[in-house]
């Protein structure tokens, strides 16, 4: 009876930690991912207000990155991880080493194929799967071109499906009706009416993407009072933005 009681007790005991220590693991994973989280936001603004040099920025995404490889294996973690590499590969295509560009536009395409494998519904990494295939489009062969060309169009109009305020997918939708040829399905008038219904989000980061996008839509149609009315509001939230300024500069 003593030791049924003893081994009653340990039973117990076990159960208590567990019970104790489960919700502070839960509440730590949390805390990480969101630490992680804006480091990346931090970089990404950074980069984008052309602030500080890449090399610190780098080392910003770095520090996030760390985070989610110590995290548990799951979508957040995947999809986080993919953010980083594709802004990665933003900053290689600024510096114009396209070699470096590609190799981290493929390895976020590797990273958010994993994140779908816990949630292949999940709409914000359905979108960012079809933005690393229009970011890979320039640097690959003519046959993954062909081969791939839609995707961006199926896995944008796949993430509206799955989240009708996914303005991030209206976003990357419109990059595929602006850098596909006209033959083959470009409209830059369906540009304009998915970025104004981008223009919904009240996250400024999207706003400033649909600004700008509307700006160099316009451009596209020799509607410059336009264009300066969307730039100028682009660079309210980004003043510094090289890719916006670019746009007015353009001929």
């Amino acid at each position: 009876m003593k030791r049924k009681s003893f081994f009653g007790i340990l039973i117990m005991l076990f159960m208590f930690i567990m019970l104790v220590t489960l919700p502070n693991q839960v509440k730590a994973t949390d805390q990480m991912i969101e630490k992680g989280k804006q480091l990346y936001i931090q970089s990404r603004d950074l980069y984008y207000n052309n602030e500080n040099d890449y090399l610190e920025i780098e080392n910003i995404l770095k520090e996030s990155e760390a985070i989610f490889v110590e995290i548990e294996e799951g979508l957040e973690k995947y999809y986080w991880q993919a953010q980083i590499y594709l802004l990665l590969g933003e900053m290689a295509e600024t510096r114009e080493d396209k070699k470096i560009a590609e190799k981290r536009y493929s390895e976020s395409q590797k990273l958010i194929k994993k994140a779908l494998e816990y949630n292949e519904n999940d709409s914000d990494s359905v979108r960012l799967l079809g933005v690393t295939y229009i970011k890979l489009m320039k640097y690959k062969s003519v046959f993954y071109r062909m081969k791939n060309s839609s995707k961006t169009k199926e896995l944008s109009k796949k993430a509206i499906e799955l989240d009708s305020k996914n303005y991030k997918a209206q976003i990357a939708l419109s990059m595929f009706y602006i850098y596909t040829p006209k033959s083959v399905g470009g409209d830059i008038d369906k540009v304009i009416e998915g970025l104004n219904k981008a223009l919904l989000s009240e996250d400024y980061y999207e706003r400033f993407l649909a600004f700008g996008w509307l700006g160099f839509a316009y451009k596209k149609k020799n509607l410059n009072n336009f264009t300066k009315q969307y730039v100028d509001k682009a660079l309210e939230i980004f003043p510094n933005s090289l890719w916006v300024n670019s746009i007015l500069e353009d001929k």
